[in-house]
This record gives structure tokens, sequence and C-alpha cells, in this order.
């Protein structure tokens, strides 16, 4: 049985049968140039070579109402960055529930996170691209049940010439 925070995903068989009627993804909104350049610098702390090895691919604002959660998914991306604007009163946690143990992250005002979607370029995979998907960083928002959460998330890429055999290596 599925292991999530909201019950309109039910598991029948080998395939999961979703009630779109009853899922309010949040509102999603392009991050302001002013804000990017602002966030700039966090991007700088956390992970080395900063803007010469990395590309934003995606930078989104996402406001959640009362009820609304993310859906399991991995992102198209080497690195995500999510930073909690405004954290809700009650509900809508990130979760990731392949780790072991899984992992249920609470948002506080200005705390981020940083994740990894896909295998470093040096680690053995069953293609050459480099961008196979990491399924251990599948995640999703949970339902927020009392007041409103506001994230940004920063969606990157590695651009880098070296083949790193861990993201590890690039965490500043």
């Amino acid at each position: 049985k599925l292991s999530m925070d909201y019950d309109m995903i039910k598991e029948e068989g080998d395939t999961m049968a979703v009630d779109w009627d009853e899922i309010s993804l949040g509102k999603r909104y392009e991050v302001p140039s002013e804000l990017l350049d602002k966030i700039e610098h966090v991007i700088l702390t956390v992970l080395k070579g900063g803007r010469d090895l990395w590309t934003t691919t995606d930078a989104t604002i996402v406001k959640y109402h009362e009820g609304d959660l993310q859906v399991p998914h991995i992102d198209p991306c080497d690195a995500t960055l999510l930073i909690c604007l405004q954290p809700c009163l009650e509900g809508g946690s990130t979760c990731f529930p392949l780790l072991d143990p899984p992992r249920r992250l609470e948002n506080s005002r200005g705390g981020g996170y940083l994740f990894f979607s896909s295998h470093a370029m040096g680690q053995d995979q069953d293609d050459s691209s480099g961008n196979e998907r990491n399924v251990l960083s599948l995640h999703h928002g949970g339902r927020v049940l009392k007041g409103e959460k506001i994230v940004t998330q920063i969606m990157l890429e590695y651009n880098g010439d070296e083949d790193v055999q861990t993201w590890l290596e690039v965490v500043a």
C-alpha cells in the first residue's frame, strides 16, 4: 500500500488511479529577475562553481492554498534548490517516500533544501547521457491543511567539463 499524505491516490493492482478532480496543485508564477538575482548568492554558497558550472533551467514560485498539494514526481534537472518563502500553519511538508527511511521535511520561512534528481556523470549508469534520473529523488508536497505555503524552486543543470563521481563533490 502506498504511504502518502493524501487519500485520492489509491493503489489498484500494479497501477495507481488518480482522482484528478480531487487534486489542486497550487498556482505557479515565474520568479521575477530581481528576486532571482537575490537568490544567486544562495546558489553560490551551496554549489561549487556557481554560475560557471550551473545553469538555471526553471525558476518558479508556487503558492499553495488550503487543500493544495503536489503529486509525487522526479524533477527534470540535475539539482533543485527549494526555498520556503512562507510556511503554512499545518501540513504541506516535502516528502521523499523512497528514501530509507522515508523523509518528511518541514518547511520554515527562509529555509531550503538542495537535492539531486539525476545521477552524477561519473556514476555507473545504463546510458551515457549523464542525466539518468535518480528514482530516490521522487518527492511530493503534502496537502496544505491550514494557511498558505509559498515556495520558490530553482532547477539547475550541471555544465562542468569534468565528470563528478558523486554530487557531494560539487556541494560547497
